[in-house]
């Protein structure tokens, strides 16, 4: 397997350089969570009375109230529209608005059913409220990655005393790290790219399935260091790393990559059946599990060997 890691290096380098430069240019899309401001999920029948476009041109030009900006995903069913905060009346004067709107482009279009808005969801968060929110996320990435490194450093220290080595405990905790990284910025580069293109916004939900990925990942990456350690301590007589960390890979393959697909099975059952509340943090979960199987086996173990063979 490591004969082939510079295909894997470069490989990885590309979709890296992918999701860095688009998130350079298009940045995250962030959502109420984490800005502030009100999200109402709608139902407009018929559904072809509306389109997103023209809820937004509605909204944005009406005179009273002023919207200011508006943003507005459609699905198959609902329309998710994000704005500032509305009071009580605002709320209504809106629903009121869209219903209009909608009204007039069913009889513009010769749609003959009566059209009707039924409101699904209402959340209104302030900026102070986002601006916590935010922080607090940033707050949990950096804890579960300490966490990470101290574990992966504990669990990993008789690799050090077998190799008389004990700079090589704390490799594998920090190479474990970088694939982290690998993964994570791989899927928010994804994001940054839906959220330019689909609008699609980060909230809590991505937040959440950015820590299942960190979980999932480190847990793949652990099984293959394990079994790394095992065979450092069960044959000593093999000092060639090559060969350890070869056999490692071979023996862990199989379980990792059944797991992986079990799981991703599930994942797209629930993309195609779940509905729109969960769909992105279904995608999220998909993406970053894949990329962190991905990065299990073929990044992580010729990371370690590159870095001790130096």
């Amino acid at each position: 397997m490591l004969k082939f890691r510079l295909v894997y290096y470069i490989f990885s380098g590309a979709l890296i350089f992918a999701s860095v430069i688009s998130l350079a240019l298009f940045g995250l899309n962030l959502g109420i969570d984490f800005t502030g401001g009100a999200l109402l999920e709608l139902e407009v029948t018929p559904h072809s009375a509306a389109r997103a476009n023209d809820i937004e041109r509605w909204l944005e030009e009406a005179d009273e109230p002023k919207f200011g900006d508006v943003r507005v995903q459609e699905t198959k069913d609902a329309y998710f529209i994000r704005l500032r905060s509305l009071s009580e009346q605002e709320r209504e004067q809106t629903l009121a608005l869209i219903e209009n709107g909608a009204s007039v482009a069913a009889k513009t279009a010769g749609i003959e059913a009566e059209v009707g808005v039924t409101e699904k969801r209402f959340e209104s968060i302030g900026p102070i409220i986002g601006k916590e929110l935010k922080e607090k996320a940033l707050l949990q990435l950096l804890v579960a990655i300490s966490g990470i490194i101290l574990y992966m450093a504990w669990a990993f220290r008789n690799v050090g005393k077998v190799k008389s080595e004990k700079t090589l405990t704390w490799k594998f905790a920090i190479v474990t790290v970088v694939a982290l990284i690998h993964d994570v910025t791989i899927t928010t580069g994804v994001f940054a790219l839906l959220g330019k293109f689909f609008k699609v916004e980060i909230d809590s939900s991505f937040i959440a399935a950015i820590l299942l990925v960190l979980g999932y990942s480190v847990n793949d990456t652990i099984v293959v260091f394990d079994r790394i350690r095992e065979n450092f301590i069960r044959h000593r007589s093999i000092q060639n790393l090559e060969v350890v960390i070869n056999k490692s890979i071979s023996d862990t393959m199989t379980r990792s990559l059944n797991t992986s697909l079990t799981t991703l099975l599930v994942l797209f059952s629930l993309l195609l059946f779940g509905g729109a509340p969960t769909f992105y943090f279904v995608l999220a979960l998909t993406i970053g599990i894949g990329v962190g199987t991905y990065s299990s086996i073929f990044l992580a173990s010729p990371l370690l060997y590159d870095w001790e063979k130096r």
